[in-house]
């Protein structure tokens, strides 16, 4: 019997010999539902956060000088210009254009002066043009209606000159730069918003005069003239207009507004 107990005695317990108890594992604190809840929470965030940011990344929102509008690509484009050719006023006109298309106008004003303290204008008045547009989207259409004044006496006088030089190519028929007839249209413009149509009408009259097949002015002028209740005259340059640009769909709607249909 003793020796059955000592047997017993001396039969190593389950595990005792083959496990270390401190280094008897736990239970898992994920165990806890509580805990697994917040755990899933706090992964859900994560991902939400990368998926954020790699979006914003895609869309050019965060991390990126990348353009994100057609007209953002064009001032990139167009402020690059500039520096690639800082005397080309064109360039500079450009860049000041699609600014106030933006609505930084001020910037634009700062383009503008910038670029007329260096740049040569002589032939086109071009950074003058747009200092009177910007007049006009600023709402001061007598500064407009006076710096177009300018542009068109200083075309005048430049051309002039040229013609004086039998190897320039205004002598050999090159006409005056367009800017001068376009700020004949903004003149016009300033002074429909200034209520003159009559005197709106004249500026375009003399605008014709030099480009009578320009059918979108023969239209402007036929509506000035119906505002007027001149329908014979308005219906004239409808159906003149008619003439360059068949089917055109203002010039129709003048003659059915004034019964000439």
């Amino acid at each position: 019997m003793a020796d059955s107990e000592s047997s017993v005695q001396s039969r190593p317990e389950p595990n005792t010999t083959t496990s270390n108890p401190a280094r008897k594992s736990r239970p898992s604190i994920l165990r806890d539902p509580v805990v697994r809840r917040l755990a899933f929470f706090a992964g859900a965030l994560v991902v939400l956060y990368l998926v954020t940011i790699l979006a914003a990344l895609v869309m050019g929102v965060v991390g990126s000088d990348v353009p994100r509008t057609r007209l953002a690509v064009s001032l990139t484009a167009a402020e690059k210009k500039t520096v690639d050719a800082p005397s080309d006023p064109e360039a500079w006109a450009e860049y000041a254009r699609l600014l106030m298309a933006d609505g930084q106008k001020s910037k634009a004003q700062s383009v503008i002066d910038q670029a007329s303290e260096v740049v040569d204008q002589s032939a086109s008045q071009t950074l003058l043009a747009a200092q009177a547009n910007l007049h006009y989207e600023n709402r001061r259409y007598a500064e407009a209606i006076s710096t177009s004044d300018k542009v068109r006496a200083k075309l005048k006088a430049y051309h002039a000159k040229r013609l004086g030089d039998p190897k320039s190519d205004e002598s050999k028929g090159k006409e005056i730069h367009p800017n001068y007839y376009e700020v004949l249209i903004l003149k016009a413009e300033c002074l429909v918003k200034m209520d003159d149509t009559k005197a709106a009408e004249a500026v375009l009259t003399e605008y014709l005069k030099a480009k009578p097949t320009a059918a979108d002015v023969l239209i402007r002028r036929g509506d000035l003239r119906a505002e007027l209740k001149d329908t014979k005259g308005a219906k004239a340059d409808y159906n003149t207009a008619l003439k360059y640009l068949p089917d055109n769909t203002a010039a129709l709607e003048g003659l059915k507004k004034i019964g000439a249909n």
